[in-house]
């Protein structure tokens, strides 16, 4: 079909406003299911310890009418300890650039605030999840958290470089009771108790991990 006689196209054009979008679209993942599933808690060191402890063995034997109290020994509690992280995520934006008017922004600095801080939050997820030990650094090593499986202590595959948690004793058997068969390998169980299980170890290890990240 032929071309009408000097028609001015798009292509000759010089004038047209750009078509961009006011709207960005993010499309890496977002979500922290295991710091979002986990609580917090403040501490006021770098190095912080908790205790854990252990009900009795269950027991369904009943007892005569009229039995002698026999006195049960005490058991301590274990004391475990963490070290805290510090994670960074920063912007800059020239000044030029923060009074200029960019699509789907209101501000290049609060955006770019706001990628950063998501970008700080799946950094979280990726340490606390991680298998390595923890370190406690000095004025050239960076510390680092223990993560979620250097506690498990059982029935593990951590592949190389993987290391368990500094634990002995009665730590050692608590959080080997609670994770045997939560990683690969083990026997199948049903789900809701593998994420049961897991879920209680997260709470109870690592439930004061994520206080201290990012705050200098």
């Amino acid at each position: 079909m032929a071309k009408v006689t000097n028609a001015f196209d798009t292509y000759s054009a010089t004038s047209d406003r750009e078509q961009l979008s006011n709207v960005i679209y993010n499309i890496s993942p977002q979500t922290t299911p295991f710091l979002s599933a986990i609580g917090k808690n403040s501490i006021k060191n770098v190095v912080f310890d908790w205790q854990t402890e252990n009900l009795p063995t269950p027991s369904g034997a009943g007892q005569l009418e009229g039995f002698e109290l026999a006195r049960s020994a005490a058991t301590a509690t274990a004391r475990v300890s963490n070290v805290a992280q510090i994670s960074k995520r920063d912007a800059t934006v020239s000044g030029s650039q923060q009074a200029s008017d960019p699509a789907g922004k209101k501000s290049e600095m609060a955006h770019q605030l706001a990628i950063m801080s998501k970008a700080l939050k799946r950094d979280m997820e990726t340490a606390l999840c991680q298998k390595g030990a923890k370190t406690t650094g000095n004025a050239t090593t960076a510390r680092v958290t223990g993560g979620f499986e250097s506690w498990i202590t059982s029935n593990v595959s951590r592949g190389t470089g993987g290391g368990g948690a500094q634990l002995g004793g009665e730590s050692a058997r608590y959080v080997a009771r609670y994770s045997t068969r939560v990683r690969r390998g083990g026997a199948s169980r049903p789900y809701e108790r593998l994420q049961f299980q897991c879920k209680y170890v997260c709470t109870r290890v690592l439930q004061i991990c994520c206080s201290r990240w990012a705050c200098i």
